[in-house]
């Protein structure tokens, strides 16, 4: 290395200049998960709510434990569903809102698992979806509070980018939708997180 006039204490060799930028972008992608994928092709979480098999008794068991019920419907190659769980789902302030606050039955948008909807039809998951009109993914379907016989739709949202996506949570779990529009509820909850 060389250098004219004064020794300056702050240069850096190419070597430490190279580390250091490779030790910034390690923290950089550390911040991302690696989400693991399940035998049907689906990135899976460990605290996604394994589903019953009976949606009445899923939306039940999510009210018994006072937690919005949802379904996130996913599918196999999905870019946007590998992104909701690299990003989303690997910041740790949304994992653990989500798994505080939320009972998430992850659905296979072409699978073929039986279930029993709402009004005790058998049906696959892809029959489920056709029936629900779900044909996007990933879709979050999130549904009001209430007696668990009523399973009323409250929103359908697609892929949300983290600075949003705990916002949105918070306004459905605080029932900000009695008060007002989700654009008011901002206004009021400048800071959510």
């Amino acid at each position: 290395m060389t250098h004219i006039g004064k020794k300056s204490p702050a240069l850096l060799s190419r070597r430490t200049f190279l580390a250091a930028g490779a030790s910034f972008l390690g923290g950089i992608a550390g911040a991302y998960a690696s989400p693991n994928l399940d035998p049907g092709g689906l990135y899976s979480e460990p605290w996604l709510t394994k589903t019953s098999g009976n949606l009445s008794t899923d939306f039940a068991d999510a009210t018994k434990s006072a937690k919005n019920f949802v379904l996130l419907w996913e599918m196999r190659g999905c870019g946007w569903c590998k992104r909701l769980h690299m990003e989303n789902f690997a910041q740790a302030n949304i994992a653990a809102y989500l798994q505080a606050n939320f009972s998430v039955i992850q659905l296979d948008l072409r699978g073929h698992r039986e279930l029993t909807d709402f009004d005790g039809a058998k049906l696959t998951e892809e029959g489920l979806s056709y029936k629900l009109d779900v044909n996007s993914t990933p879709t979050f379907q999130f549904f009001k509070p209430s007696d668990a016989a009523a399973h009323e739709e409250l929103a359908r949202v697609g892929y949300v980018s983290p600075g949003d996506f705990l916002p949105m949570l918070r306004f459905i779990r605080e029932k900000g939708y009695e008060k007002g529009s989700y654009e008011d509820w901002l206004k009021s909850h400048k800071n959510p997180a």
